[in-house]
């Protein structure tokens, strides 16, 4: 990949493709950090295990995306919706909730739907060549496994999977460009905010166990 104007040389680059290389080794043993054309990269285990347990970098939850100038729809989300954002109790309570729709008898129940699916996916390769397994297979068979799961009727597979692509663009910086599809992803996903109460979370969860 050529470097654009502007952007620092990548030391990393010869080696990228590589898992251990002198040259690498060379370049970790002088600094525990360096710019490459991705931003800094942190090249010391102990020192990235260090950082990723570090609450001053946190980088997800409601006060990184209020500094962000999110939307009032993005720190709804950010407080009432998203599980990983939530701290402490209330975290472990629907935690626990929502393992009961992943129980062993709960995934064994949907083996069938997961061959079906990933048989109609495969045999539909037949008829063409090439064909993307990422984008064709890899990337569908788990969406509509997982929606059967949490009960998307199928005529909203794709809706549901476009949405869920574009919420993924609250790991962009800036966000403001991103800002209006990510609200509609969330208008979309839960069009209902009270539909994502704890206790119907709860609620859900417990049905979605039942056998």
């Amino acid at each position: 990949m050529p470097i654009a104007p502007g952007q620092p040389p990548d030391p990393l680059r010869p080696y990228a493709h590589q898992l251990s290389n002198p040259g690498f080794d060379a370049v970790r043993q002088k600094t525990w950090k360096i710019q490459t054309m991705r931003g800094y990269e942190v090249l010391d285990y102990d020192i990235a295990q260090q950082m990723c347990v570090d609450p001053r970098l946190d980088s997800i939850g409601p006060d990184c995306y209020r500094n962000l100038g999110a939307s009032e729809q993005v720190m709804w989300y950010a407080t009432q919706a998203s599980l990983p954002m939530f701290v402490g109790e209330r975290h472990d309570r629907i935690r626990r909730a929502l393992q009961r729709g992943f129980t062993r008898r709960r995934i064994d129940s949907l083996r069938p739907q997961m061959r079906s699916v990933a048989t109609r996916l495969i045999d539909a390769f037949a008829d063409r060549d090439p064909f993307d397994l990422l984008a064709d297979f890899s990337t569908i068979c788990p969406l509509e496994v997982l929606s059967a799961l949490v009960g998307v009727p199928a005529q909203d597979v794709d809706r549901f999977g476009a949405w869920t692509i574009d919420l993924g663009l609250l790991a962009r910086f800036p966000l403001e460009p991103h800002m209006a599809r990510i609200d509609a992803a969330i208008t979309g996903l839960c069009a209902n905010p009270a539909n994502s109460s704890d206790a119907a979370i709860d609620s859900r969860a417990r049905a979605s166990s039942a056998p």
